[in-house]
């Protein structure tokens, strides 16, 4: 909670792997917040998610991380700690690996990459 907390989300609500296993798109956990989840459930998050029609973004740093990245909209990856196969597979790469930087306002707000991510 304390990294959800830092990167601006408000929900007390956690959900973790099990939750993910049991959901379907009409019962998905009501929460911002996931934890202790496989590379599996993060597949699973972004497919149930966009069988809702919702955009999703998904971070990762790990080879078994390239297939929920690849099937997201917004594909996040970790700059200092991922993989070389999480960074070439992402649309973004988190210079920082700071979960907060991602939900902060950028400095230069008027740039392409802000505007394109910006909702």
């Amino acid at each position: 909670m304390a990294i959800a907390a830092r990167a601006g989300f408000t929900s007390r609500a956690v959900a973790v792997g099990d939750d993910i296993e049991r959901a379907s798109k009409d019962s998905l956990p009501d929460t911002q917040v996931y934890a202790r989840v496989r590379p599996e459930h993060k597949l699973k998050l972004v497919e149930l998610n966009q069988a809702r029609c919702e955009v999703v973004a998904m971070t990762g740093d790990g080879v078994n991380d390239v297939p929920a990245l690849k099937r997201s909209d917004i594909e996040v990856a970790m700059g200092l700690r991922g993989s070389d196969l999480s960074r070439e597979a992402a649309d973004i790469v988190q210079l920082d690996d700071n979960f907060a930087t991602i939900s902060s306002p950028s400095a230069n707000s008027s740039s392409p990459t802000h505007r394109a991510i910006r909702t």
